[in-house]
């Protein structure tokens, strides 16, 4: 558990310099995607602390709010060919694909598989920010 403990400290100082992030587009309600990744963030912190305390439920209901967040995230990006961005709604797919199999690698109390996955959601989050945020 000490292991996977100190893997999940390195993502904690990750997820928390992910949280103050912009992101600097146009065509489509700023503010609203802005909200909705603040919330994702939020829901990122808390699975991550749900982990290390072995809160299976919580990791579980937390991952599968962030798999929900992933979809409203995609609905509101904006679309490529309509001056957004390709990738961003393929980030979206990921975050919310990364939190559902979360979902499942929690409630089947698999802490390697777990803090493997989080990073996994950690990462997309990071690519999609090192392309567009500004």
């Amino acid at each position: 558990m000490k292991k996977i403990a100190l893997r999940f400290s390195g993502l904690a100082a990750v997820t928390i310099a992910v949280g103050g992030w912009a992101i600097a587009a146009g065509g489509y309600d700023r503010g609203a995607l802005q909200s909705e990744m603040q919330d994702a963030v939020k829901h990122t912190r808390v699975i991550l602390g749900a982990l290390i305390a072995a809160d299976w439920g919580k990791a579980k209901a937390e991952a599968t709010a962030l798999a929900a967040q992933g979809k409203t995230i995609r609905a509101l990006s904006p679309q490529a060919g309509a001056g957004g961005p390709a990738e961003f709604p393929a980030n979206a797919d990921s975050l919310g694909a990364r939190a559902a199999r979360l979902a499942i690698t929690a409630k089947a109390h698999d802490g390697a598989r777990s803090a493997a996955t989080l990073g996994q959601i950690v990462a997309t989050c990071m690519t999609c920010h090192s392309l567009y945020r500004k």
